[in-house]
């Protein structure tokens, strides 16, 4: 039985007791009051049972939001770190694209003005050959075989002058 409602139980049985005549005491059915007690007794410990089970619960729970919490901040640093990277790779791109706008510009300068004689062709060759020896060939990818290509048309180009210019 709830402990509240014996101890009610208890003060209706002391209320209804009559009252000694001149003094603050009362008759009161002793029985009754010690099978209250009695009850009350066995109450306590269910109470104190519930109590804790009630405490362990809350334990639990506080246990389970810690650990959410934990989840949660490490989530965010997870994706704080994610959009920092993604953010210095974009940066990183877009410092790339700058400089590939720029040299495509004055490329096109150069090109806009370009004077086809043989001085300059042969200008616009040695610019092309140091722009290959200094941005491909320097690559860790250099020795890819399609280089060969490159360099071997351009022996035969040098044969083909040499053999004309000895014409």
């Amino acid at each position: 039985m709830d402990l509240q409602h014996l101890l009610q139980r208890l003060e209706t049985v002391i209320m209804e007791s009559r009252r000694l005549p001149g003094t603050q005491m009362r008759m009161v059915d002793a029985q009754r009051c010690f099978q209250l007690i009695d009850q009350m007794v066995i109450a306590i410990p269910e109470e104190i049972k519930k109590a804790q089970n009630i405490e362990q619960e809350r334990d639990k729970i506080i246990a389970q939001a810690r650990d959410e919490a934990e989840r949660t901040r490490g989530a965010a640093h997870e994706d704080a770190q994610h959009l920092a990277e993604q953010s210095s790779i974009t940066a990183m791109a877009q410092q790339r694209a700058q400089t590939i706008e720029d040299r495509a510009r004055l490329e096109a300068d150069r090109m806009r003005s370009l004077d086809v004689s043989a001085a300059n062709l042969k200008n616009q060759q040695n610019v092309v050959s140091e722009e290959v020896r200094v941005n491909v060939l320097n690559q860790p990818y250099a020795l890819f075989e399609w280089l060969d290509l490159w360099q071997s048309s351009q022996r035969q180009l040098q044969k083909r002058k040499h053999a004309d210019d000895q014409d």
